[in-house]
């Protein structure tokens, strides 16, 4: 049939690429994440019901799990290895079970190392100085006596020449 004349041809508009529906009600096509996938196309994550053993998290937002090691130990985990500590100087054992080393003082002397003293022994009665050199005391007769301690004699005074009598009492001779 022959078209009407001054009448526009019915042309039907078509909704462009990438959209869908009848002309004027175009609405963007929806690409789905392909079968297995999860997410917003494009960025579309394979589907995991658990987070990978030695991590945490929903997946596909998965996160690696850092461990620590132990208190005492060193190291990355699971390879922690004990700290090795060592007993400070002038002690003996096994960290954290330290004896300090026990020594003894040497002969002669007396007390705890290093506080150590010479043994100091006594001289012997009657005698007097450090041992080993211990003299023996030597007693004088006291004042007014003579003799060999203690065997001490008074002193017989005699009044000078050209006197009598007794010592102190002296007297010139009668004449």
């Amino acid at each position: 049939m022959p078209e009407p004349s001054g009448s526009e041809p019915n042309v039907r508009q078509q909704c462009p690429a990438g959209t869908t529906g009848v002309y004027p009600d175009c609405k963007p096509i929806l690409r789905q994440c392909p079968p297995g996938t999860a997410g917003v196309y494009p960025d579309c994550k394979p589907i995991l019901r658990k987070c990978p053993p030695g991590t945490i998290g929903v997946y596909p937002d998965c996160k690696l799990i850092v461990r620590k090691c132990p208190p005492g130990t060193i190291g990355v985990y699971p390879d922690c290895k004990p700290i090795v500590r060592k007993c400070p100087p002038g002690t003996t054992g096994v960290y954290p079970r330290c004896k300090p080393i026990v020594r003894k003082c040497p002969p002669g002397t007396i007390g705890i190392y290093p506080r150590c003293k010479p043994i100091v022994r006594k001289c012997p009665p009657g005698t007097i100085g450090i041992y080993p050199n211990c003299k023996p005391i030597v007693r004088k007769c006291p004042p007014g006596t003579t003799g060999v301690y203690p065997d001490c004699k008074p002193i017989v005074r005699k009044c000078p020449p050209g006197m009598t009598g007794i010592y102190p009492k002296c007297q010139l001779p009668v004449r």
